[in-house]
């Protein structure tokens, strides 16, 4: 995540909106909008925790637009609510399909080694 983080924090300092943001400030007015757990970083990136002890599932509100996982590589259809695999170690985080980090992030998650 190294190079889009760094994008990301130069963005905030110039523009003083978050590197870390709550979904209502990235997707206003969506379904996902209402979720307190989910976060972005940045505009690209949207992460679901898994808040529940020993869980292995998180249920992740997606907002429009189409959502690859970054470790998996599994497309999800924004607009709606569906239960993602994420074990320990295997997080539950989307890069925005078809945004100008859709390839860059997965493939250097890859090439560390760290996909499926």
């Amino acid at each position: 995540l190294e190079p889009y983080r760094d994008r990301v924090v130069r963005a905030a300092t110039r523009s003083g909106i978050p590197a870390v943001r709550p979904v209502w400030l990235v997707a206003p007015g969506s379904s996902a909008a209402a979720s307190d757990s989910e976060f972005f970083l940045g505009r690209n990136v949207l992460v679901a925790p898994v808040l529940e002890p020993g869980a292995t599932t998180v249920r992740v509100a997606f907002p429009p637009g189409r959502w690859t996982h970054l470790l998996t590589g599994r497309t999800y259809d924004g607009d709606r609510t569906v239960a993602v695999p994420a074990p320990v170690g295997r997080p539950a985080a989307f890069v925005r399909a078809g945004g100008p980090w859709s390839t860059r992030l997965p493939a250097r998650f890859e090439a560390a080694g760290l996909t499926k």
